[in-house]
């Protein structure tokens, strides 16, 4: 027995002109899903580039979505000078790169790999979970030639977690991602297995600076006492809000992140062996909140 509804539509479509029925049977095949709860399908050409191949065409994919000042190509990406970057050439000073080997968390578009393998480093290992950042820094990787640079989509920390103790790097280069940490103490924790030089460039928790800025500061919820290694300290936590919905979002893996203050970060890798400790610059009125740079030595 044929159902009722399905019965009308059949009288319905029989009373249809021809060019009609045909425009329907078109627009079914071609733009309709084809089944419950299926995607409309695109139509696949659309991704082809028929334009003459140029290193614009590859830029122009993520149009829009660059945080980098890409040298030669300044009118079409973002406004961020990474590319030319001092917190680089600081820690290079410090620690020289030459033909040491050097583990990057979290590359973005590859401004700072590039900076560290024009400075000899042996090899650059660059771990990106967000998929649209590492594909940019397969981009920039093909664009200025990268050299000695390895680009691997994932986890940095369970890329940490999972390798084995005696890997390790010469310098390990965490910059502008601490604050983006759902555990920003186990993430130093992990660092401090894997070398003995360390570059951490990011923004602190700072009450009285943060007060200055209530939208900002209204991104903070709740305070929650925590201990990693026998150190305790307090994580606030922090939420991306309406940020997770704009073009080229460039924050953690989570909703929230854990924001920790400068004196925690400081103590805890002196609490795991790292006994001198060169501080770099400080911005406590930054626009993002306060920040600070670093280099950490056993």
């Amino acid at each position: 027995m044929i159902a009722p509804e399905l019965s009308l539509r059949r009288r319905i479509a029989r009373r249809l002109p021809a060019p009609l029925k045909i425009l329907i049977k078109q627009v079914r095949y071609t733009v309709l899903p084809k089944g419950p709860g299926l995607p409309r399908p695109r139509n696949a050409t659309n991704e082809y580039i028929v334009k003459t191949p140029s290193a614009e065409n590859a830029i122009s994919l993520f149009a829009g979505e660059w945080s980098s000042k890409l040298p030669g190509f300044e009118s079409i990406t973002g406004p961020t000078d990474l590319y030319d970057d001092h917190r680089v050439t600081w820690f290079n000073e410090l620690a020289p790169f030459k033909d040491k080997t050097v583990l990057e968390l979290g590359p973005l578009e590859a401004g700072h790999t590039r900076q560290m393998s024009q400075l000899g480093a042996k090899k650059v290992t660059a771990v990106e979970a967000n998929s649209r950042a590492y594909l940019k820094c397969l981009i920039a990787k093909e664009i200025y030639g990268i050299e000695r640079a390895e680009f691997l989509l994932g986890s940095f920390d369970k890329f940490l977690e999972d390798t084995p103790q005696d890997m390790r790097w010469d310098s390990i280069f965490a910059c502008g991602v601490l604050y983006h940490s759902q555990d920003p103490l186990h993430l130093l924790d992990l660092i401090s297995q894997h070398t003995d030089r360390v570059f951490i460039w990011t923004h602190f928790y700072d009450r009285a600076a943060l007060k200055k800025s209530p939208d900002f500061s209204r991104r903070f919820s709740s305070e929650t006492e925590y201990e990693v290694r026998g150190f305790k300290t307090t994580y606030y936590k922090q939420h991306y809000n309406a940020n997770l919905f704009s073009k080229g979002f460039t924050g953690g893996v989570g909703r929230t992140s854990y924001w920790v203050t400068r004196d925690a970060i400081v103590g805890f890798l002196k609490h795991v062996g790292f006994s001198r400790i060169e501080l770099g610059s400080v911005a406590p009125n930054h626009k993002n909140g306060p920040c600070f740079s670093l280099a950490a030595f056993r």
